[in-house]
């Protein structure tokens, strides 16, 4: 095995299709969106700085998972700013550490455009991100429960 990396989709294009068929298969098949709006919406991410981004975990050529943060990600709370979306691990590359590597990356990133990062899980995939560090802000949101995490460590206090 080689060394992990975390890239941008946009230095990686190669990744663009398996990201897409993830993201789709997991999520946005269910939601009602087609393969070809996800790409669409995921070409978005491939613009340059700021917010919106995709970024893809992998060895060499193998992919291993991805993570977007992006503007919306639940239309009953428009005024959340921005989401940590999509964060899909390949089942044979998890309990390795990609997954929080991924978060971590996205919140590094992130800092520079917003103070904090949101994101909704199910009570299934909770205890995941309680467990690095995120706070739930609110429950029972359409079935989900809302979290928060800054992107910047608090300053220490002398």
């Amino acid at each position: 095995m080689g060394s992990i990396v975390i890239s941008p989709l946009g230095a990686v294009p190669e990744f663009g299709a398996v990201v897409t068929h993830r993201i789709w298969a997991a999520w946005s098949e269910s939601e009602g969106f087609t393969f070809e709006e996800l790409k669409r919406d995921l070409a978005c991410n491939l613009n340059g700085p700021g917010i919106p981004f995709t970024l893809v975990a992998h060895d060499g050529d193998a992919f291993l998972g991805t993570v977007s943060v992006i503007d919306d990600d639940l239309p009953v709370r428009p005024a959340i700013w921005p989401w940590l979306a999509s964060l899909w691990v390949e089942p044979d590359a998890r309990a390795r550490g990609i997954g929080a590597r991924l978060i971590h990356e996205s919140l590094t990133r992130a800092a520079a455009y917003a103070p904090a990062l949101h994101l909704h899980a199910t009570a299934d995939v909770a205890p995941f991100y309680e467990a690095r560090g995120w706070t739930a802000v609110e429950h029972e949101v359409n079935g989900v429960t809302i979290f928060r995490r800054p992107t910047r460590a608090p300053e220490a206090v002398s």
